[in-house]
C-alpha cells in the first residue's frame, strides 16, 4: 500500500502510536526479522508470544521477562537505550509480529545503581536454561525462514548481558570524558556490583587507563629520577642523601596525595583499587631502597613498611616482604652497631676536665663489645652526654670505637637538666656580681671575676669598658662617701628597672630565634631540592618563607626597641664601675 501512495488504514497503526513510514524503513524491518541473528537480538526485548499450549509452563518466565524489561526502560532514558527503542520500532513498523510491550513514558534517570539494579535482575534471568528453552519454542513454532539454528541461541545467550548494558557502558563513558569526580564515583560504585561480568572487567580497565595514568606516570618519573640520579656505591652519602630526599619529597607531594584523591573514588572496583595501591607501593619501595644508600637504614625501614602495608592484596605483596626482611636485618644491625665512625673521639682530660666514657650496656658476647656513653667531665663527674658508641676495651684505659649511635631518651633528660643547672649557676654568678654590700661594691666584670676569662677575652671588655667611659661626663670633685654611696644606688636602681623593662624584649627574641631555626633550616633543604630539578610543593614553600619573614620583621623590630636601652644600660654599668672603684678608696 506504501508503494501505491495509499495511507494506511487506522486499524493499522502501530501500538507505540503513530510513526513515519517508507518503503524503505519497512523493507528493513522485514529484512532484520527474515535475518535469524538480529531476529532473535530484538526478540529479547519484546514481550514473548507464548502460545497456549505451553502458556501454563512458561507463565513464570513470561512475567520475569516483561518484569525485567520495564525495569531496564525505566532505568534508562530513551537515548540510553538505543537496541530496546530499535526492537519495539520495527514491530511498530512492520504491523506484523508477535504483541509488544506497551509504550511507558521514560522516567528520568534514576542513577547508575538502579541501572546496576535492573542488569542484575536481567542477568539472573539469561542465566537460566528455561529462558533459553522458551526462546528456542518461540523461534521454531514461529514459522520463520530460516529458523535460527541451536548454535546462534547459545551465542546470544553469552552476549545478552553486554546488549543490555549498552546504556551503562555509554553513561560510564561519558562520566569518564567528564573528568567529574561527583559525576563518576556513582557509576564506578554501581560497576563494582557487576564485577563478575567480562564486560564489566574490560569496563574496569578501560576506567582504569584514564583515571590511573596520572598515578602511574608520576610514580614512573620519581623511580625514573632516582635511577637516574643515585650513585649505587659506598662513599656518596651526601650527594645520595640530597637524591633520596628529592624523590621522598615528590612522592609526599604527588603520588601520595593522587592516591588519597583516587582512593574514595575506585574503593568500590577491586581491580583498580589494587593497580593504583600496587603502583604507589612499588614507587615508594624504590624511594625506601634510596636511603640505604644513604647510610639511613632506619628511616628506610619505615618507608618500607609503609610501602608494604600500601602492597596487601597486590601482586607486589610478596616482593616486598622479602626485601623488607633484608631492610629490617640492616636497620637493626645499625640501631645495634650505629653509624660508622672514620675515627676515634678525644679522651683528653686535664685535672679530671675533659671527654670520657662512662657506662657499658647492650653486651655482644661474639664481638666483645658494649655501648657506653660518651661524656664532657668536670673533675671527673659526667657532666654533659655527647654521644653513645660501641665500642671494645682493648687494655687498660684503650678503647676500639664500631659506631656512633644517638642518645637515649635518659640521656637527653640527662643534657636538659645539666644545661639547666648550669645555666642557673651562670645566671646566679651573674645576678650575685652585681650585688655589693653597704661597706663594699664590687662592680659587673670587676677583677674579682676575671679567672672565669682568657687574656684576649679580658682585653676586649677592658677595650669596651673604656670606650663606653669616654662617653660619661666627669665625676663631681670632692664627692663624700655618702654621696658616692648614694649615687651608687640611684644608679642601680635604674639599671634594674632597664633590666626588667630589655629582658621581656630579649626573651621574646631568643623564642623568635627558636622558632626561625628549624624554618630556615626547613626553607634551605626546599629551596635546595627545587635547585636541583626537583618539584617541590610551592604553596607550602611560600607559607614557611612568609611566616619567617614576618618573624623576622617582629624580631627587627624588637632589636630597634633593644639598643638605645642597651646603649643607657652601658653608660649606666660604666659609671657604677667609676663611682665603685672611687668609693672603695675613699672606704680603704
Amino acid at each position: 500500500m506504501i508503494s501505491l501512495g495509499v495511507d494506511s488504514p487506522d486499524g493499522d497503526a502501530g501500538q507505540l502510536g503513530p510513526c513515519a513510514r517508507t518503503e524503505a524503513t519497512i523493507r528493513m524491518a522485514i529484512g532484520q526479522l527474515e535475518n535469524p541473528t538480529e531476529r532473535l537480538e530484538h526478540r529479547l526485548f519484546w514481550h514473548l508470544p507464548v502460545a497456549a499450549d505451553i502458556a501454563d509452563e512458561f507463565s513464570d518466565v513470561k512475567a520475569r521477562h516483561e518484569a525485567c524489561i520495564a525495569h531496564l526502560i525505566t532505568a534508562s532514558t530513551v537515548e540510553e537505550a538505543p537496541r530496546i527503542e530499535l526492537a519495539q520500532e520495527a514491530v511498530a513498523d512492520t504491523g506484523t509480529g508477535p504483541e509488544i510491550a506497551p509504550s511507558l513514558e521514560p522516567e528520568p534517570l534514576s542513577g547508575p545503581a538502579k541501572l546496576a539494579e535492573a542488569l542484575a535482575g536481567w542477568r539472573n534471568l539469561v542465566a537460566e536454561d528455561r529462558f533459553w528453552d522458551l526462546m528456542q519454542t518461540i523461534e521454531l513454532g514461529g514459522d520463520f525462514e530460516p529458523a535460527a539454528y541451536p548454535s546462534e541461541v547459545d551465542a546470544l545467550r553469552k552476549t545478552a548481558v553486554r546488549m543490555a548494558a549498552e546504556p551503562f557502558v555509554e553513561g560510564m563513558r561519558d562520566a569518564l570524558l567528564q573528568g567529574n569526580t561527583e559525576t563518576l564515583a556513582p557509576w564506578l560504585s554501581a560497576l563494582s556490583e557487576l564485577s563478575e561480568e567480562a564486560w564489566a572487567a574490560d569496563l574496569a580497565e578501560e576506567a582504569g587507563q584514564q583515571l590511573l595514568r596520572a598515578l602511574e606516570t608520576r610514580c614512573t618519573e620519581i623511580t625514573d629520577q632516582l635511577a637516574a640520579n643515585l650513585v649505587r656505591e659506598n662513599g656518596y652519602v651526601k650527594g645520595n642523601t640530597a637524591v633520596a630526599g628529592a624523590g621522598l619529597n615528590r612522592y609526599r607531594t604527588e603520588a601520595g596525595p593522587e592516591l588519597a584523591r583516587l582512593s574514595p573514588l575506585i574503593a568500590g572496583v577491586p581491580a583498580l583499587d589494587v593497580r593504583a595501591r600496587e603502583a604507589t607501593a612499588n614507587c615508594l619501595a624504590q624511594v625506601a631502597g634510596a636511603f640505604t644508600w644513604c647510610d639511613d637504614f632506619e628511616r628506610a625501614e619505615k618507608l618500607f613498611s609503609e610501602a608494604l602495608s600500601l602492597s596487601r592484596g597486590t601482586m607486589a605483596e610478596l616482593s616486598l616482604e622479602r626485601g623488607m626482611e633484608g631492610i629490617a636485618q640492616s636497620a637493626g644491625a645499625r640501631r645495634r652497631w650505629g653509624k660508622k665512625v672514620d675515627g676515634a673521639p678525644s679522651l683528653f682530660t686535664l685535672n679530671g676536665c675533659g671527654f670520657s666514657i662512662y657506662g657499658s650496656d647492650d653486651y655482644d658476647a661474639e664481638s666483645s663489645t658494649s655501648v657506653a656513653t660518651y661524656y664532657f667531665v668536670l673533675v671527673f663527674i659526667p657532666i654533659f652526654p655527647i654521644a653513645r658508641y660501641r665500642i671494645r676495651r682493648v687494655q687498660g684505659n684503650r678503647y676500639q670505637f664500631f659506631g656512633k649511635l644517638p642518645l637515649r631518651a635518659f640521656d637527653k633528660w640527662h643534657l636538659g637538666i645539666a644545661a639547666a643547672v648550669v645555666a642557673g649557676l651562670i645566671m646566679a654568678a651573674f645576678i650575685g656580681g652585681r650585688s655589693a654590700s653597704s661597706d663594699s661594691f664590687v662592680a659587673s666584670g670587676s677583677s674579682q671575676a676575671s679567672s672565669s676569662y682568657t687574656a684576649s677575652e679580658l682585653a676586649e671588655q677592658a677595650a669596651f669598658d673604656a670606650s663606653v667611659a669616654a662617653k660619661l661626663p666627669p665625676l663631681p670633685e670632692n664627692l663624700s662617701t655618702y654621696e658616692l654611696k648614694s649615687r651608687i644606688d640611684a644608679g642601680r636602681l635604674k639599671i634594674d628597672a632597664l633590666e626588667a623593662q630589655v629582658k621581656p624584649m630579649i626573651d621574646q627574641v631568643s623564642v623568635l630565634d627558636n622558632e626561625m631555626k628549624p624554618l630556615q633550616d626547613e626553607l634551605e633543604v626546599l629551596k635546595a631540592t627545587k635547585a636541583s630539578g626537583s618539584k617541590i610543593d610551592e604553596v607550602h614553600y611560600r607559607k614557611q618563607a612568609d611566616i619567617f619573614n614576618a618573624d623576622m620583621t617582629r624580631r627587627q623590630a624588637l632589636v630597634v626597641q633593644i639598643n638605645p636601652l642597651a646603649d643607657q644600660y652601658d653608660l649606666l654599668v660604666a659609671d657604677d664601675k667609676r663611682m665603685v672603684a672611687a668609693y672603695n678608696v675613699q672606704v680603704q
